[in-house]
């Protein structure tokens, strides 16, 4: 996002339209004294004609173009110094070509022979997810995740639903695999009155059908009474449903903190109103293509979690922990705001983990090893107790995401150089440079895909 045009105090708020960047069409209104008019432009959008738009820039902005790292990083510098000049061109009479600009002595740009025209161009590229907390709002969701499954699941029966408490009647939506019921609770049938989704795996032929997850928002307000919520990405306005991670089903070891340790699958921080920040898992875009297959993932990675808890036999612990493995530098120092990244690849996390798993296992090679993750660890190997490899899963190609990466890796490492460590990252066009840096760490790159809820790596 860009703003620009920074005055004394607030005007107006425009965005930008893509053929605004193509065209002359940027007519803004007169700008008088103390007055603001703040543009904005969503950067990421793929349709941005970058190649066009190198034809207004200087030939210093165009070699500086050329030194980023990133095809991204490269993108949005093409991008916002043209939208830069196309704008102050609009305002001045000049064209995006002519005009020339020169620092100040703190270094601050300004535009040359322009009469007192002054600007700002700064960058917003992340965001966070905001817990939603309105009654009319959640509603809002409700209906949408409700109307989803309602579409996606043709079959439909009154079917006794059972739950460790007893059971219920109530209509149940099945098919591929999958099954979901709702129901509204007031708060003459419990103490926090919520929208009541229940998941299964298929359909069962006789007895009751076994619920595996509940995902409950509050019908309004926020309480970790409860285990589901919805949030929304105040970047791009996308909404999401998300679970606390707290799993029920009246079994000895089946709480959050075993949960946590075995679950593959993404947490983020969630924003509440009053500036807390929660965490929970990010469980599916409400409004995805690939909604059912998000939903059907998570209700298969509890049933896995509660079946391996009640024979004693879990997957995914290492044999030993080495100290590394333990420690959290997150627990130390404020929390930053998260990083812009790919929402709809973070919410297939756990599924690139495990799909990687099984590749791992389809080579033959690690018959005897134990593959494993930690809260901390996406996924590693361990032979005869020792860690040999361990892999760290992006879900973005940005600058940011690769410095995580990057530092995750070595901080679980250090002191190990016998460990190999692979970063996981989302194909992209990675520059041979970057290649060879990551290479003179020591680190591998694994590149990934996901079409149609299906996980591919690339040899």
């Amino acid at each position: 996002m860009i703003k620009g045009i920074s005055w004394q105090r607030p005007g107006r708020i425009t965005d930008l339209a893509l053929n605004s960047l193509t065209s002359n069409s940027l007519t803004p209104n007169s700008l008088t004294p103390n007055r603001v008019h703040v543009w904005r432009l969503l950067l990421d959008q793929e349709t941005l004609p970058v190649d066009s738009l190198k034809d207004v820039l200087s030939e210093q902005e165009i070699e500086r173009a050329g030194k980023f790292y990133f095809k991204h990083d490269q993108r949005r510098y093409i991008i916002s110094r043209a939208l830069l000049r196309k704008l102050l061109a609009s305002y001045s009479g000049a064209s995006p070509q002519e005009l020339s600009f020169s620092r100040g002595a703190h270094g601050k740009p300004y535009l040359d022979n322009c009469n007192g025209l002054a600007f700002n161009l700064s960058h917003a590229g992340s965001w966070v997810l905001i817990a939603v907390a309105k009654k009319k709002e959640i509603s809002e969701c409700q209906k949408i995740l409700t109307a989803t499954f309602k579409r996606a699941l043709i079959n439909r029966e009154y079917l006794r639903i059972g739950h460790p408490g007893g059971s219920l009647e109530n209509d149940v939506y099945y098919g591929e695999g999958l099954w979901y019921s709702y129901q509204f609770l007031d708060e003459d049938e419990v103490v926090i009155p919520r929208h009541w989704n229940g998941f299964g795996l298929g359909k069962r032929e006789d007895g009751n059908q076994i619920i595996v997850v509940e995902i409950n928002p509050p019908i309004k307000g926020l309480t970790k009474q409860v285990q589901g919520l919805f949030a929304k990405n105040e970047h791009t306005g996308s909404y999401y449903l998300l679970h606390r991670g707290r799993i029920g089903g009246g079994r000895e070891g089946i709480g959050k903190s075993a949960f946590e340790a075995w679950y593959r699958g993404l947490w983020v921080e969630v924003y509440r109103p009053d500036g807390v920040i929660d965490e929970a898992i990010l469980v599916a875009e409400l409004e995805s293509e690939d909604f059912l297959e998000q939903i059907r993932h998570f209700v298969e990675e509890v049933d896995q979690f509660k079946k391996e808890v009640t024979t004693g036999s879990p997957s995914r612990s290492p044999q030993t922990e080495d100290k590394n493995l333990k420690f959290d530098p997150e627990f130390y120092g404020e929390k930053n705001v998260k990083r812009a990244s790919t929402f709809q690849y973070e919410t297939f996390h756990g599924l690139v983990v495990n799909t990687l798993e099984k590749r791992l296992k389809a080579t033959g090679k690690y018959d005897d090893a134990t593959i494993f993750n930690t809260r901390l660890v996406d996924l590693g190997i361990q032979i005869n107790g020792k860690t040999c490899h361990i892999f760290e899963v992006k879900s973005s190609s940005d600058r940011q995401a690769i410095y995580t990466g990057i530092g995750q890796l070595m901080f679980h490492t250090l002191g190990n150089p016998n460990i190999k460590k692979t970063l996981v990252l989302p194909l992209d066009e990675y520059r041979s440079r970057l290649i060879n840096i990551l290479n003179q760490l020591g680190l591998d790159i694994l590149k990934y895909e996901i079409k149609k809820g299906q996980v591919k790596f690339m040899t």
